[in-house]
């Protein structure tokens, strides 16, 4: 059985929940077109952009690996 749920709205969509809200692995969140997309496969986290992939804190950041290099 296949489910479908469109939901339209013209302000905020807010999701009240009191524990995790899981999405299995290998589905993506995309926005407006697809072009823009945040997906995990149960080990890695792909965040993927059509243009610029910005990033921005009100603080300083901190970018952590356990193994690796991180590349920018």
């Amino acid at each position: 059985m296949e489910w479908l749920l469109t939901i339209g709205a013209s302000g905020d969509i807010n999701l009240t929940a009191s524990t995790d809200v899981n999405i299995p692995a290998n589905v993506g969140i995309t926005f407006g077109d697809d072009g823009e997309k945040i997906e995990g496969d149960g080990t890695n986290l792909a965040v993927a952009s059509s243009g610029a992939l910005n990033l921005t804190g009100a603080a300083a950041s901190t970018w952590k690996t356990t193994a690796g290099l991180i590349n920018i």
